[in-house]
């Protein structure tokens, strides 16, 4: 019995001794492909982090070098035709 569920094996002890290992050897094989696919995840999740990241600092840098440049307009004046800041 295991978790309160009986299994029931056919055929003679050999059988059962072959059919207890296959089970060991399916069930080590779903738990290595689960951690490959956790690790996949976990992979995935930081990837995504990293690139909101990045995407937040490329937005503020935008807006940091919006809010210190200052545009400049050409215009001529009739003494110096120069560029002037607005």
């Amino acid at each position: 019995m295991k978790d309160g569920k009986e299994t029931e094996y056919k055929g003679n002890y050999d059988a059962y001794l072959q059919q207890k290992e296959h089970g060991k050897i399916s069930q080590e094989y779903a738990y290595h492909e689960y951690q490959k696919e956790v690790t996949r995840l976990t992979k995935g999740i930081q990837e995504k982090k990293q690139k909101a990241a990045q995407a937040v600092k490329i937005s503020d840098k935008k807006k940091k070098t919006k809010r210190t440049t200052r545009p400049f307009i050409i215009f001529k004046t009739k003494r110096y035709g120069t560029k002037k800041s607005v």
